[in-house]
């Protein structure tokens, strides 16, 4: 074998290893929770479409759902055969003067991330002792923020609706 042989072997294997070793990263991390893919089933063509006129932006949600504003701030999807409408999906918009109250943050882990009008989201879980937590997402354009909340208080099985809601969110000016 001649130089340059040894050469493209020494590479060659080099490169498998280093593939070896990014896959077995990539695994043990998915394994363990740190990296999810996510898997959107829900068919959103057939929604419904809300749009806010103050703030400039328009969100899909299910058919069968309703939404309830609160002076055009805060906006709740929530399904028709649950009564409290504050258990479901929340968006609402503070601006560069809003002060938040740190205790209602509280500690979180970021999940997952999702690409949304170019930006990078995290969408971060909130601890706010057994069993309950939510899970929140906010999304910049200019001095306002967009923040997208989820909380588990009834029916986790509304969850899965938070990050196709949240997908369909597009600035309307």
């Amino acid at each position: 074998m001649d130089k340059n042989s040894k050469r493209f072997v020494h590479i060659f294997v080099l490169i498998i290893l280093a593939l070896v070793v990014i896959g077995g990263i990539g695994y043990y991390a998915y394994k363990n929770g740190q990296v999810k893919i996510l898997k959107w089933n829900i068919p959103t063509e057939n929604w419904k479409t809300y749009t806010n006129t103050k703030y400039y932006y328009s969100v899909k949600y299910p058919d069968d759902w309703n939404f309830k504003e609160d002076s055009n701030v805060y906006v709740y999807f929530y399904p028709k055969n649950e009564s409290n409408y504050q258990t479901a999906i929340s968006i609402w918009t503070t601006d560069k003067n809003t002060i938040f109250n740190p205790v209602i943050g509280g500690e979180y882990r970021i999940v997952r991330n999702i690409l949304i009008n170019e930006q990078k989201i995290d969408i971060k879980k909130y601890k706010k002792g057994p069993p309950d937590y939510y899970i929140k997402a906010s999304i910049k354009n200019g001095d306002n923020t967009f923040n997208f909340r989820y909380s588990n208080h009834l029916n986790k099985k509304y969850e899965p609706y938070f990050d196709q809601i949240l997908s369909t969110f597009q600035f309307t000016n």
